[in-house]
Protein backbone atom coordinates (compact mmCIF):
# COMPACT_ATOMS: atom_id res chain seq x y z
CA UNK A 1 0.00 0.00 0.00
CA UNK A 2 1.02 3.64 -0.85
CA UNK A 3 0.57 6.46 1.24
CA UNK A 4 1.93 10.10 0.96
CA UNK A 5 2.04 12.93 3.30
CA UNK A 6 -1.63 14.27 3.12
CA UNK A 7 -2.48 10.50 4.97
CA UNK A 8 -1.19 10.96 8.42
CA UNK A 9 -1.29 8.29 11.17
CA UNK A 10 -1.26 4.69 10.78
CA UNK A 11 -3.03 3.36 7.95
CA UNK A 12 -5.64 0.28 8.63
CA UNK A 13 -9.64 -0.82 7.64
CA UNK A 14 -12.00 -2.78 9.34
CA UNK A 15 -13.44 -6.49 9.31
CA UNK A 16 -16.92 -6.72 9.85
CA UNK A 17 -17.79 -10.02 11.12
CA UNK A 18 -21.42 -10.51 9.62
CA UNK A 19 -21.96 -13.14 11.97
CA UNK A 20 -21.07 -11.42 15.37
CA UNK A 21 -21.54 -8.33 14.44
CA UNK A 22 -18.41 -7.07 15.30
CA UNK A 23 -15.95 -4.71 13.31
CA UNK A 24 -11.93 -5.46 14.29
CA UNK A 25 -9.31 -2.66 13.36
CA UNK A 26 -6.09 -3.82 11.63
CA UNK A 27 -3.08 -1.79 11.03
CA UNK A 28 -1.73 -1.82 7.19
CA UNK A 29 2.13 -2.44 7.81
CA UNK A 30 3.75 0.00 5.86
CA UNK A 31 7.24 1.74 5.19
CA UNK A 32 6.43 5.33 5.83
CA UNK A 33 4.04 6.59 8.31
CA UNK A 34 3.62 10.08 7.62
CA UNK A 35 1.84 13.00 10.43
CA UNK A 36 0.97 16.53 9.61
CA UNK A 37 0.39 18.21 13.03
CA UNK A 38 -0.38 21.73 13.62
CA UNK A 39 1.77 23.44 16.03
CA UNK A 40 1.30 27.20 17.76
CA UNK A 41 3.97 28.91 19.41
CA UNK A 42 3.56 32.09 21.41
CA UNK A 43 6.18 34.33 22.82
CA UNK A 44 6.50 33.43 26.21
CA UNK A 45 9.12 33.89 28.69
CA UNK A 46 10.33 30.65 29.03
CA UNK A 47 8.91 29.75 24.89
CA UNK A 48 11.74 26.76 24.90
CA UNK A 49 9.61 24.84 27.80
CA UNK A 50 6.63 25.97 26.21
CA UNK A 51 7.35 25.00 22.57
CA UNK A 52 8.96 21.38 24.39
CA UNK A 53 6.08 20.55 26.01
CA UNK A 54 3.45 20.86 23.42
CA UNK A 55 5.93 18.80 21.49
CA UNK A 56 6.09 16.16 23.97
CA UNK A 57 2.46 15.73 24.42
CA UNK A 58 2.10 15.46 20.50
CA UNK A 59 5.03 12.34 20.28
CA UNK A 60 3.54 11.02 23.69
CA UNK A 61 -0.11 10.94 21.32
CA UNK A 62 1.33 9.22 18.39
CA UNK A 63 1.71 6.04 20.29
CA UNK A 64 4.54 4.84 18.02
CA UNK A 65 7.28 2.17 19.17
CA UNK A 66 10.68 2.61 18.37
CA UNK A 67 10.67 1.09 15.00
CA UNK A 68 7.65 3.12 14.14
CA UNK A 69 9.25 6.34 14.68
CA UNK A 70 12.37 5.70 12.88
CA UNK A 71 9.78 5.12 9.82
CA UNK A 72 7.94 7.64 10.09
CA UNK A 73 9.12 11.13 9.06
CA UNK A 74 6.64 14.36 9.38
CA UNK A 75 6.64 17.66 8.00
CA UNK A 76 6.43 20.52 10.37
CA UNK A 77 4.89 24.05 9.86
CA UNK A 78 5.26 25.53 13.01
CA UNK A 79 2.45 28.91 13.35
CA UNK A 80 2.03 31.85 15.59
CA UNK A 81 4.87 34.02 17.29
CA UNK A 82 8.03 33.31 18.73
CA UNK A 83 10.89 35.79 19.65
CA UNK A 84 13.60 33.90 17.43
CA UNK A 85 12.69 31.94 14.06
CA UNK A 86 15.83 30.07 14.10
CA UNK A 87 16.17 29.22 17.94
CA UNK A 88 12.49 27.90 16.98
CA UNK A 89 13.85 25.95 14.32
CA UNK A 90 16.71 24.53 16.33
CA UNK A 91 14.53 23.67 19.49
CA UNK A 92 11.78 21.80 17.09
CA UNK A 93 14.88 19.42 15.29
CA UNK A 94 16.49 18.99 18.14
CA UNK A 95 13.54 17.63 20.04
CA UNK A 96 13.03 15.46 17.51
CA UNK A 97 15.97 14.53 17.18
CA UNK A 98 16.38 13.72 20.83
CA UNK A 99 12.95 11.40 20.24
CA UNK A 100 14.71 9.68 17.44
CA UNK A 101 11.78 10.79 15.23
CA UNK A 102 12.93 12.23 11.46
CA UNK A 103 11.69 15.61 9.53
CA UNK A 104 11.09 14.95 6.05
CA UNK A 105 12.50 18.74 5.90
CA UNK A 106 13.43 21.20 7.94
CA UNK A 107 10.65 23.20 9.55
CA UNK A 108 8.38 25.57 7.40
CA UNK A 109 8.52 28.58 9.58
CA UNK A 110 6.59 30.94 7.11
CA UNK A 111 3.88 31.02 9.16
CA UNK A 112 6.13 32.27 12.12
CA UNK A 113 5.92 35.50 13.20
CA UNK A 114 8.65 37.13 14.76
CA UNK A 115 7.20 39.10 17.99
CA UNK A 116 8.81 40.02 21.97
CA UNK A 117 5.47 41.21 23.36
CA UNK A 118 5.37 39.15 26.34
CA UNK A 119 1.84 40.96 27.73
CA UNK A 120 -0.07 39.80 24.44
CA UNK A 121 1.23 36.16 24.43
CA UNK A 122 0.11 35.85 27.81
CA UNK A 123 -3.54 37.47 27.08
CA UNK A 124 -3.18 34.40 24.01
CA UNK A 125 -2.63 31.89 26.57
CA UNK A 126 -4.86 32.55 28.61
CA UNK A 127 -7.34 32.49 25.62
CA UNK A 128 -6.22 28.88 24.84
CA UNK A 129 -6.55 27.90 28.44
CA UNK A 130 -9.87 28.93 28.20
CA UNK A 131 -10.70 27.19 24.48
CA UNK A 132 -9.24 23.88 26.25
CA UNK A 133 -11.77 24.06 28.59
CA UNK A 134 -14.44 24.52 26.21
CA UNK A 135 -16.68 22.08 24.80
CA UNK A 136 -15.90 21.83 20.90
CA UNK A 137 -18.94 19.38 19.08
CA UNK A 138 -17.07 16.64 17.23
CA UNK A 139 -17.81 17.72 13.36
CA UNK A 140 -16.10 18.42 10.24
CA UNK A 141 -17.44 21.18 9.60
CA UNK A 142 -16.48 22.49 12.72
CA UNK A 143 -12.74 23.94 14.03
CA UNK A 144 -10.62 21.38 15.99
CA UNK A 145 -9.10 23.03 19.05
CA UNK A 146 -5.87 23.72 17.08
CA UNK A 147 -7.57 25.17 14.48
CA UNK A 148 -8.67 27.74 17.13
CA UNK A 149 -5.51 28.46 18.36
CA UNK A 150 -4.18 29.66 14.93
CA UNK A 151 -3.49 33.06 15.71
Amino acid sequence: MRVGPNETGTRSFLIYDTASGNATRVPVETDIIYFQENLTVLPLEDEEAYISQILINKISAWKLDDDQKKESPRPCQPSGYATNRDRLSSLVVELLDRHKIKLIEPPDLSKVRISNDVMRAEIASAVQKCILELYLPVSQDEPTRDESFSL
